[in-house]
């Protein structure tokens, strides 16, 4: 099952302020999440649900973002007198 907002609402009856206090952050937090729950939370919830809610690694996109091209003189370095 999909680790979204709706299915940990629903887990913890509807409210917000629970699944802030299980999370140990603020309930705004918890009404800031997308319909995706963010990974850290994510892990965390199926930690203390014993795998109740259950994190599915493939909703997450973990590889590193890449840096765009810097110019050399972008670097504080050279410049056209060099």
């Amino acid at each position: 099952m999909r680790m979204l907002k709706s299915t940990v609402l629903k887990y913890y009856g509807g409210n917000g302020a629970k699944v802030a206090r299980a999370l140990g952050i603020h309930r705004q937090a918890v009404h800031m999440w997308d319909r995706r729950v963010p990974l850290i939370s994510a892990i965390k919830l199926e930690r203390i649900t014993n795998g109740e809610l259950a994190l599915d690694w493939a909703d997450y996109d973990l590889r590193p973002k890449r840096a765009g091209k810097r110019k050399r003189n972008d670097l504080g370095r050279g410049n056209a007198a060099d």
